[in-house]
Formats: structure tokens, C-alpha cells, sequence
């Protein structure tokens, strides 16, 4: 797993690989261009309209329920457990 040194770490959706856009480390998710909400980058996945959760902006998918991991909320994507490696939160595929 490649990551860098950032703030703030979401989970990794499918990716081993994280971009840092603001000291904000984001899941690449095979877009180059994010969007900034809330002085927060975060991943543009094709959607204009975003969440907000615990004063942190993600990506609306598709889901209207968020887990919070190490008081980072990130969006539940249909699993429900986590993994933690190396303090970052990744989500665990069954």
C-alpha cells in the first residue's frame, strides 16, 4: 500500500493508492481532479453534490449512511468493517 503522510486519511475504495491534495489524503479513485468543499479536497467521482459529516465533506455515492473510523467519518459502501493499518482506516473486503 502506497501512502503519504497526510491530516486526514479516508478509506480506500477499491485503490491501494492515496493522492495528498491539501495535506488532505484522499482514496484514487482513477480521477486526476477533485473538487474542494468546505476548504476540504476531496475525490470527484462524477457526482456535484456532497455530504457533509462531522464537519468534513465526502463524496455523496450513492449512500445516505457514513461510518465513523478514528474520528474520520467516510462514506459506507456497502461493508460494514474496517481495518486499521499503520493508523490509516482502509476498508476491509470480505
Amino acid at each position: 500500500m502506497t501512502l503519504r503522510r497526510s491530516i486526514t486519511c479516508v478509506a480506500s475504495i477499491g485503490v491501494d493508492d492515496f493522492e495528498e491534495v491539501n495535506n488532505v489524503c484522499v482514496a484514487s479513485i482513477g480521477v486526476d481532479d477533485f473538487e474542494e468543499v468546505n476548504n476540504v479536497c476531496v475525490a470527484s467521482i462524477g457526482v456535484d453534490d456532497f455530504k457533509e459529516v462531522n464537519n468534513v465533506c465526502v463524496a455523496s455515492i450513492g449512500v445516505d449512511d457514513f461510518e465513523e473510523v478514528n474520528n474520520v467519518c467516510v462514506a459506507s459502501i456497502g461493508v460494514d468493517d474496517f481495518e486499521e493499518v499503520n493508523n490509516v482506516c482502509g476498508l476491509h473486503w470480505r
